[in-house]
């Protein structure tokens, strides 16, 4: 079948799926307090829609690990404190989960310079070309997720360019790239050019989630 076919019957499993995550109150949302379970909701969301397994921990910089997720509590903070309002805070919450359980979800932690296929995911390009892809991939399918949430995605937006971290570098998308790849996440149906091109064919994405 062509990824054409694969992005229509991604839009129909959206459809049909609803999305009816577990409604979260970020009012009551408490900074310098222990606020994991906002997480861990989030995550068993991701889980409950897209049936991928994960474990989650705690601990420096946010990762994505084989069968695991590694929040960081304190950027996390830092991000959640630039918007007082509370759909915002969950937005910026989710999308982050997200971004990180799709890296998961597409088996892309499990790639390498040496190696280069693995589950439906290969990499045609150098791996610093294909882990740019990767990128977009994931920022395209959590811009997705949040807007079949109905969540905003303009503070992920205003997260990307306002800090440093996300201007891009040999392996990441620029700023500009990640806010296209949330824009495009509006849209329906899915963007093949992020999931086969010439540096990297990721149909995993398709034959997992369409399911």
């Amino acid at each position: 079948m062509k990824l054409l076919g694969y992005g229509f019957l991604f839009a129909l499993f959206l459809l049909q799926k609803g999305f009816s995550a577990t409604p979260l109150d970020f009012s009551e949302y408490r900074f310098g307090q222990n606020n994991r379970r906002f997480f861990e909701t989030i995550i068993k969301d991701l889980m409950i829609e897209y049936g991928q397994p994960v474990t989650t921990s705690y601990g420096k910089d946010f990762q994505a690990k084989i069968d695991r997720i590694v929040v960081d509590e304190d950027k996390m903070e830092k991000y959640l404190k630039e918007t007082q309002n509370p759909k915002e805070q969950e937005a910026i919450a989710r999308f982050i989960l997200a971004h990180e359980y799709f890296h998961v979800a597409l088996k892309h932690v499990q790639t390498s310079d040496r190696v280069r296929s693995v589950d439906g995911v290969e990499i045609l390009g150098t791996f610093s070309e294909a882990r740019k892809q990767m990128e977009q991939q994931v920022d395209h399918l959590a811009a997705k997720y949040l807007h079949q949430l109905g969540l905003p995605t303009e503070p992920v937006q205003r997260l990307f360019l306002s800090h440093p971290e996300f201007h891009g570098g040999d392996s990441y998308p620029s700023a500009q790239e990640r806010v296209d790849s949330v824009l495009r996440g509006a849209r329906p149906g899915i963007e093949e050019s992020y999931f086969d091109n010439q540096f990297i064919k990721c149909t995993f994405a398709f034959r997992a989630l369409v399911r």
